[in-house]
């Protein structure tokens, strides 16, 4: 019975421990990668979205609605674009990458022409990095939860047992 009850708290405090680094490890592995290719120079740029939707306030631009093989779009009408907020940019012709970092918040990625004019032709392509330290952190998670639920089978095992 105090064995059981022993094991059982000593495989609830692993539990935790493998959990807490779990989630730790997959909130830590972000990065954030924009590819475009371009005839003319274009800017890519990530700004937090207060920021975007008030460089955009009376702008004319337009708003992905829908992502996939034949994104859909939603225009928006308004004047040429004043001063940029970003906190993180790239703008040239031809193809680029750029790589961003995930920070706390809500974030906007703004494609435009460089000079800010009208018509933006552009191929893009966005997605994650997913480095080893993902799989880390799902294993540790997994591990976790098969330890927290036999640490709750021998701690209620035990507390039966003494019960009794």
């Amino acid at each position: 019975m105090v064995a059981l009850l022993v094991v059982g708290s000593i495989a609830a405090l692993l539990a935790f421990a493998l959990l807490a680094g779990g989630c730790a490890a997959v909130a830590v592995d972000r990065t954030v990668r924009i590819r475009s290719e371009s005839e003319r120079p274009v800017f890519v740029g990530i700004a937090r979205e207060a920021d975007v939707a008030e460089y955009l306030d009376g702008v004319e631009h337009a708003v992905v609605s829908e992502i996939g093989r034949e994104p859909r779009y939603s225009q928006r009408r308004g004047a040429h674009p004043r001063a940029r907020p970003w906190s993180a940019s790239a703008a040239r012709a031809g193809e680029q990458t750029f790589e961003w970092e995930p920070e706390d918040g809500s974030w906007n990625a703004v494609v435009m022409n460089a000079d800010g004019s009208r018509g933006v032709a552009a191929d893009l392509s966005i997605g994650a990095e997913l480095d080893p330290l993902i799989w880390i952190g799902v294993g540790l998670l997994v591990g976790g939860g098969l330890l927290t639920a036999a640490a709750a089978v021998a701690i209620t095992a035990g507390i039966r047992r003494g019960s009794r």
